[in-house]
């Protein structure tokens, strides 16, 4: 991005500080080779969860790691709280996620030579906090996977990895989980734990949700929902 303000900086100052607000204005994004997506605008309050829908190709995780500040737009602002994201570096938002936002893949990111509660820590230690054991403890609990935390990732079923994929996005008390395809793999029985596990308090503090999905079973649970439209080629 260049140097100068975004047009809608000034306007955005008011209301992009309240309290964990994350906002996205007039995002737009281009892929090596001249592929681009323009995203609608958006707004997520504490504690707030919303769905994002779209077909493979719409541009649903592009949009996640936009918000997540592991891709820069080519235009457009992102706002974290009250702090301009989009126009941080990239050590930065690195440090400001670590902290804020807590992420589900779409593909598990586990160390896989640590054990479920080493990765827990580790994840801790990497964003510059504290050790909690006793945090992990309880979240572990609430996430009924506390019997499995000497377990190494391998040995744990889908459900048990999803579960374990939430406590690793938890670990660090962030303001927003943004989670990719999070029900993809999963049966009936397990979309619905997942969906009552994501609305109960595992954390001292509220957590807003942004999930990224093509699974029609969610839209009933949201009532903030945004369609995305594959771009015309």
């Amino acid at each position: 991005m260049n140097g100068c303000l975004p047009a809608d900086f000034f306007t955005n100052i008011a209301k992009n500080t309240q309290k964990s607000m994350l906002t996205a204005n007039q995002l737009k994004y281009e892929y090596p080779g001249g592929k681009g997506l323009a995203f609608p605008d958006l707004n997520c309050g504490e504690g707030e969860s919303m769905l994002i829908m779209g077909d493979s190709g719409s541009g649903k995780t592009t949009l996640l790691h936009l918000l997540a500040g592991i891709l820069q737009p080519v235009s457009g602002s992102i706002w974290l709280k009250d702090t301009l994201y989009s126009s941080l570096t990239a050590s930065q938002r690195d440090n400001i996620r670590g902290k804020e936002i807590g992420m589900v893949f779409q593909k598990h990111l586990f160390i896989h030579g640590l054990t479920v509660i080493e990765n827990l820590l580790a994840a801790q230690k990497l964003a510059g906090l504290q050790p909690d054991s006793s945090y992990l403890s309880d979240l572990m609990q609430g996430l009924e996977i506390y019997h499995l935390k000497g377990e190494k990732p391998h040995r744990l079923s889908d459900g048990e990895q999803q579960r374990f994929s939430i406590a690793r996005a938890l670990a660090n008390r962030p303001a927003y989980i943004l989670a990719d395809e999070p029900t993809s793999s999963l049966d009936d029985n397990n979309c619905r734990r997942f969906m009552d596990l994501i609305r109960q308090p595992l954390t001292p503090k509220p957590v807003s949700w942004i999930v990224a999905t093509h699974d029609q079973r969610l839209t009933k649970h949201f009532s903030t929902i945004y369609h995305l439209k594959n771009p015309e080629n």
